[in-house]
This record gives structure tokens, C-alpha cells and sequence, in this order.
């Protein structure tokens, strides 16, 4: 799962996401995800609530009815609502085309980015689309010349499979490792060990530092100093991770931008993103990933995408040993085990 934190016009102060993030703040009402994440996708999302999912699908209750009205010929800009959305693979999502006054636009010509990721079928000023695969797609609006977008990331299909392979650095994380902002922002980064362990004595660099300096510490500092991209590389004990860092020019971000991501564990996916309860130091969400040996690792990540603890609460068909850490051969040779035996229980 990729969490993200996607730009738009009602920002969360609050988490993936800067999925992602996701935050209790704009979405106080999220009880599942029906399905990032985490490329938690904690997130910023354009107007509307996390809920319950929705009679059609989708996350946002953002749906609704209003007289067509024409357009004024003077209208300047369109909207898709909502702007950005996580969605699980095959529940269907709808979007609703108006204009900066808020009046619905018919007869637009509705696309994807990907079809081998969703398919999508108008109606009116609607248009509704369904996740195939995994992975993010835009979907474009335009009418009269006029163009809107918005993004979607489709999660929690079942298809996840344990990598044994999976070296120790895929368990090496820099969180976030996918980070947008604004020239003058600032931005904190951490890098974990495979049990989320923070590493505080990490080696540091970045390659662009045009762009942005860094500062080395238990969690490193970002400055964001002109636009333009640059990647960080965290090394530790001769592993190394990094985070792809894109900096924007202007006051606000560009619409549906990724503000963090945090990618999902190797061989999990992302099923489900719950909200925490408030309080300081604490997280802002916790995601749910699970491999198609049906074992649960729960990962708690703050509001700007730092990750600040995972645990396994389900060992689902495997015999994992309670002490092996995640990312060791242990841990993903057991995924390849057979279940344990069932005993019959006579009546």
C-alpha cells in the first residue's frame, strides 16, 4: 500500500496520505477503508469525509443532487469532486464534474490514465469508476476546452504474496520516502529498521542541494530552498534507503500533488486505514497490511509520515515464530510453510 497526502483545495493540518496525510481532522467519520497505501498513502484531500463505504463505493461522501444550471460563458476553471480518493480494487467510486460555482457540468468527455488499472463510465455530470489493479490513475474531465483532474489510488486486493527474498535493506525504510512541498517548507524524515525501530545515528545525503539542505539527526530536518527534485539516501550498518523529494514554486500546491507517501512492506498489502485517538507525540493513523499468508502487521504513522511503531497481531495459516523479526528468513520462510494441523473436537 502506498498512503498518500494529496493536495487540494480543503487542506488537513493533521494520516499517509501531508495517504494518506490521512487525517481525523478532515475525515473524523473514517471507520473503514472500503479498501494506500500507505505509493498511507498519511492525506490531503480535496472537500468530503471519510466514512462508511457508500451505497456506490469510495470513501468520500461527497455525492449529492442540483438542478443543471448553463454554465456562464465566463466560467473560468472545472472541478472533479472529490479530487483525490483511495479506493479499494473493484468497489466503484463516483465523481461529479461543476464549475467554480459549483453548478454540475454535463456532457464531458470522462478518461482514465490507465485502463489496465480502472475503467470508468459517465453519466451526466457523473462519471463512476472501478479499480482492476492496484496502483494510482488520473481521471480527466474536460468540456467546452476546459480540463479537470483527479487522482485515485486503488488498494487491498488480495493478490499479495510473501517475497522470501526480501533483503534486509527492503526492510530499511525511510519514512516518508516520497515527500512535496513548497519552497521555503520544511520537512522531518526517519529511518527505520525492519521492527520500525528508529535508527538516530544514520548517515545522511542528498544529491541536489540546489534544491533543498539536509540536517542530520535522529530523525533528519529537510529545508526546502528552490524548485526542482532531489533524492535522499539514508545508509546504516551498510544498508541504505532512500526518499524522493519534489519541491514546488508558489503559495499552495498544485492540485491532487502528493504532500508524503510511505510505502507498504514488502509482500503486504494495504487493507484497511483507521484514524487514532488524538493525543501529543501520538499517531495520526494506523494501516493495516496483510500477506497472502493472511498474517497482519499493524504500522502507526505520524501526521507528516514518519512511521513510530509496527506490530504482527495476526499470524494468520503460518507457524511465524513469535520472535522473528520481521524481514528475517525466519519470518519469510514461514509464509511457505503449510498450516498447522486442525485437531477434530468430538462433541
Amino acid at each position: 500500500m502506498v498512503y498518500d497526502a494529496a493536495a487540494g483545495e480543503n487542506k488537513m493540518d493533521s494520516p499517509p496520505r501531508n495517504i494518506f496525510p490521512y487525517s481525523k481532522r478532515l475525515f473524523p467519520s473514517l471507520q473503514t477503508l472500503p479498501s494506500i497505501c500507505l505509493t498511507f498513502a498519511a492525506l490531503m484531500f480535496a472537500p468530503g469525509a471519510l466514512s462508511q463505504p457508500l451505497a456506490g463505493g469510495g470513501l468520500l461522501a461527497a455525492h449529492g443532487s442540483s438542478p443543471q444550471a448553463a454554465p456562464s460563458a465566463a466560467t473560468p476553471s472545472l472541478a472533479i469532486t472529490p479530487a483525490a480518493i483511495i479506493v479499494q480494487v473493484g468497489e466503484p467510486q463516483k465523481f461529479r464534474l461543476s464549475d467554480d460555482q459549483k453548478r454540475p457540468i454535463r456532457d464531458a468527455v470522462w478518461n482514465v490514465s490507465d485502463p489496465a488499472v480502472a475503467e470508468i463510465q459517465s453519466d451526466g455530470d457523473m462519471a463512476t469508476v472501478r479499480g482492476r489493479a492496484r496502483g494510482e490513475i488520473t481521471v480527466t474531465a474536460t468540456w467546452n476546452g476546459l480540463t479537470a483532474h483527479a487522482r485515485v489510488t486503488f488498494i487491498g486486493d488480495s493478490t499479495a504474496t510473501l517475497q522470501p527474498a526480501a533483503s534486509d535493506s527492503d526492510w530499511l525504510r525511510v519514512t516518508p520516502d516520497i515527500v512535496g512541498a513548497l519552497v521555503g517548507e520544511s520537512h522531518l524524515l526517519r529511518l527505520v529498521d525492519e521492527n520500525a525501530r528508529q535508527i538516530p545515528n544514520a548517515r545522511w545525503s542528498i544529491d541536489n542541494s540546489a534544491v533543498a539542505e539536509i540536517t542530520p539527526g535522529p530523525d533528519a530536518t529537510l529545508n526546502f530552498r528552490a524548485p526542482g527534485n532531489a533524492t535522499v539516501t539514508a545508509q546504516w550498518q551498510g544498508r541504505t534507503a532512500y526518499a524522493q523529494i519534489t519541491i514546488y514554486p508558489g503559495a499552495s500546491l498544485p492540485v491532487g500533488t502528493r504532500k508524503w507517501s510511505v510505502k507498504e512492506l514488502p509482500g503486504f498489502a494495504t487493507v484497511k486505514i483507521m484514524p487514532a485517538v488524538p493525543s501529543p507525540g501520538g499517531p495520526d493513523v494506523y494501516v493495516r497490511e496483510e500477506d497472502g499468508c493472511g498474517r497482519t502487521i499493524v504500522r502507526s504513522i505520524l501526521e507528516d509520515g514518519r512511521e513510530l511503531w509496527r506490530r504482527l497481531m495476526s499470524r494468520g495459516n503460518t507457524q511465524t515464530p513469535p520472535d522473528a523479526g520481521f524481514g528475517t528468513p525466519a519470518f519469510a520462510a514461514a509464509c511457505t510453510l503449510p498450516p498447522p494441523s486442525s485437531k477434530a473436537h468430538k462433541p
